[in-house]
């Protein structure tokens, strides 16, 4: 979902968004090649949007990509999560923050979840992906 906003909001509303995060759900090489393409940017600027469901989408999304970015953590590159850092070099951190403070408290508890798992190593506790229901 890389492009300007008319081309992203032509894929919301052809309800596409789904079928992509299935794609990520499926295999790793998916999510590889779709965080290339821009998803992950896309996937962030949505995070603005109150639509509930769109929300859960993208940060189960995010999600995804983030623990294929564990999994390919080397200790050759810092052990760092590729794609963690590119959503924290690029301010999208602060959207995920902000869910903290959603009305819907499902969206609370994933948006926790994620930074507890990707971000706050030092300071929280570690929750693992496993602990992270989002189903």
């Amino acid at each position: 979902m890389a492009g300007n906003k008319e081309q992203i909001q032509s894929v919301i509303n052809g309800n596409m968004v789904g079928p992509l995060v299935y794609l990520m759900q499926t295999a790793e090489f998916g999510v590889r090649y779709l965080g290339s393409q821009g998803c992950i940017k896309a996937f962030c600027d949505l995070l603005s949007y109150s639509d509930t469901s769109m929300l859960m989408v993208c940060l189960e999304g995010l999600d995804n990509i983030l623990k294929v970015g564990e999994a390919e953590k080397s200790p050759w590159d810092c052990n760092v999560n590729m794609y963690a850092q590119m959503i924290e070099d690029n301010g999208w951190l602060d959207k995920i923050e902000n869910l903290q403070n959603h009305d819907n408290s499902r969206i609370v508890e994933i948006a926790a979840c994620l930074l507890e798992t990707y971000w706050s190593k030092e300071d929280i506790a570690m929750h693992m992906p496993w602990d992270c229901d989002f189903g």
